[in-house]
Parts: structure tokens; sequence; C-alpha cells
């Protein structure tokens, strides 16, 4: 019992000190955005200090481009299944609650029984649906660049114009932060 009871520990203990290592930054698929507008889409994408090496998704060829060379990579994280099951299921309340508004202004109209069960049933599966739709869609995490939210990397961008045509004469004058 002992022996059960210190192996139970040291696996504990072990899967604890190993939870606290550095993850590796490799990821199983993503896309890369090159600063000359080209965008690439890739498996096995790893990234250094220096480069970033992926196999291209379409013939499966190692390459690697310079962090110099690359505007943004994005990875899969996560999906949208519960917004398409919260718009699923929202627009099938909508629908439901319109059809009970248009049934009980129609004297002639008389709802049957279970009626509120097919409405449930209706609401149900459009959030299913809508889920199912969601999940297929995977959210995209900007892995590179890094954010940094310190006030010193905070750039503000203007732009000013001037339009003119025979009636008016404009200025404009844009500032991002």
């Amino acid at each position: 019992m002992k022996q059960v009871f210190f192996t139970l520990i040291f696996l504990c203990l072990y899967t604890f000190a190993f939870s606290q290592t550095k993850k590796d930054d490799t990821y199983n698929k993503g896309k890369i955005y090159l600063k000359d507008n080209r965008i690439l889409s890739v498996k096995t994408l790893q990234i250094t200090d220096e480069e970033v090496n992926f196999l291209h998704k379409e013939n499966l060829t190692k390459g690697a481009v310079d962090l110099t060379d690359v505007k943004l990579i994005r990875v899969p994280k996560g999906n949208y299944a519960g917004r398409g099951a919260l718009y699923g299921g929202g627009l099938m309340t909508l629908s439901a609650i319109y059809a009970l508004i248009k049934i009980n202004s129609d004297p002639y109209v008389e709802p049957k029984e279970n009626a509120g069960a097919i409405l449930l049933g209706f609401i149900v599966g459009g959030t299913l649906v809508g889920a199912l739709i969601g999940s297929a869609s995977p959210k995209w995490a900007t892995i590179y660049p890094k954010k940094n939210n310190s006030a010193s990397s905070n750039k503000i961008n203007y732009k000013a114009g001037i339009s003119a045509s025979t009636k008016h004469i404009g200025l404009s004058l844009r500032i991002g932060f």
C-alpha cells in the first residue's frame, strides 16, 4: 500500500514539475502574413528567435522565413460554437415569439396542445445547428508580433487631407492612437 501511495505522490509531483516548463512555440497550422503582402498557409509552424520554420500546406515542402520579413502570424485557437449557438437559439426564439403573436392575433386559428413543446424543439434545434455551424469556423489568434501593453510602445498616427469641389472645400485630420 505504501508503494502505491508513493507512486501516486511521485506522479503528481512529476506532473506538477513539468507543467511549469516553457512551452515550445510550435503549432500544427497557421498563416504567415509577409510584409510584401503575401499570405502563406502552413503546417507545423515553429517560431525561433530569428526565423519561422514551417511546412507548406500545398506541397509539404520545408520552408523558412526571417522574422524581419514577417508582418503577422496567426494560428487557429478555438471556434465560434458558443456564438453560433447563441445566434441560432436567438433567431429561433424570435421566430417562435413571432409565431405565437401571429397565432394569438388570428381568432380563427387555435394552437394545438403540444405547440409549446414543438416551439421548444425548434429553439433547441436552432441552437444545435448554430453551434454546429460555429464549431466549423475557427477563431484565429495573433501570436506574432506579441502584444506589448507598455506606454512606450504606443504610437500616434495621423493623416491630413484636403478635398474640394465646386460647392465646398474640406479639411480633414485623422488621429489614431
